[in-house]
């Protein structure tokens, strides 16, 4: 038997043990973690002053890498809608705010009553001023009025 067949051996029968024993492993970790919490956080703090620029490094990286991934996770998080639905919104609206009309960087509009219910796509503008007015239509009015004179 060479080196390398016993290697590919051992590393199947390392799997196999894995596999077999994961669920007690998992167990123990998980116990290891409670009885443990304090230390392990004074370790990792520790770990993340003495490594802050390598860290701040992988971060960014990670995020412009998987710069898609983190805002499709984020628009499901915040408002239920991946991000082939927003690519469709914006495609639907042609790329304009759906209140002015420019073409900006568009943000998701939701209603703001405990629903994630998408009302359309606005560029930051329009979307602040809205939730500036509180999005109340006896303000909105006022305003017009306001303006009007």
């Amino acid at each position: 038997m060479t080196d390398e067949e016993r290697r590919a051996s051992k590393r199947a029968r390392d799997r196999a043990y894995y596999h077999k024993h994961a669920i007690v492993k998992r167990a123990r970790q998980r116990d290891y973690h409670k009885r443990n919490k304090t230390e392990i956080a004074v370790k990792a703090k520790a770990y993340s002053v003495a490594n802050c620029e390598k860290l701040r490094e992988y971060h960014k990286q990670y995020r412009e890498t998987n710069r898609i991934a983190l805002r499709e996770k984020e628009l499901i998080r915040r408002y239920g809608v991946d991000y082939a639905e927003y690519k469709r919104l914006v495609v639907l609206q042609n790329g304009k705010c759906a209140i002015c009309g420019a073409k900006r960087k568009l943000v998701i509009d939701h209603k703001h009553n405990g629903t994630r219910n998408v009302r359309g796509l606005l560029c930051t503008h329009c979307n602040v001023g809205l939730g500036m007015l509180r999005e109340d239509i006896a303000i909105l009015f006022a305003a017009i009025e306001y303006i009007r004179h």
